[in-house]
């Protein structure tokens, strides 16, 4: 646009010299918000997609001594607590983060009691030495 623009101004055509600069200073101001929802919608729908068959499915996690035992309609797994590397609370969910780049997700909602998940997970965290993130006002932007 910007390029447009200049050139119609070396060719001394101001009106549309003028229309392509308002236009791509419009475009720049806007196109982030614009973006940022279509990021949204496509990976809201992947999210649908590829997950339709698990919402709703009840899954248990089992904090055991040296693994977490996971079991869900899929099976059982069993994850090393030495491949945890860190475990982010937000105001929703608790994130127990894996080195391979894999997160749980457990929901506070489906938990009876939260605080005591809490103090457990910083139990965890503090015997692994890893991180414990509270980040409680954190929403998707």
């Amino acid at each position: 646009m910007f390029l447009l623009a200049f050139m119609f101004y070396q060719s001394n055509n101001s009106f549309l010299s003028y229309y392509f600069l308002a236009f791509g200073i419009v475009t720049l101001i806007f196109y982030p918000f614009y973006q940022r929802q279509q990021y949204k919608n496509h990976y809201a729908k992947f999210i649908a997609d590829t997950y339709k068959n698990r919402f709703g499915q009840t899954a248990n996690i089992h904090f055991a001594e040296n693994v977490i035992e996971t079991n869900d309609i899929t099976g059982e797994s069993k994850i090393n607590l030495s491949e945890l590397e860190n475990v982010t609370e937000t105001g929703e969910y608790f994130y127990p983060s894996l080195r391979t780049g894999g997160h749980l997700i457990i929901p506070k909602s489906k938990i009876g009691d939260v605080s005591q998940l809490r103090q457990e997970l910083r139990q965890l965290c503090e015997r692994l030495k890893i991180n414990f993130i509270e980040d409680l006002n954190w929403k998707w932007r």
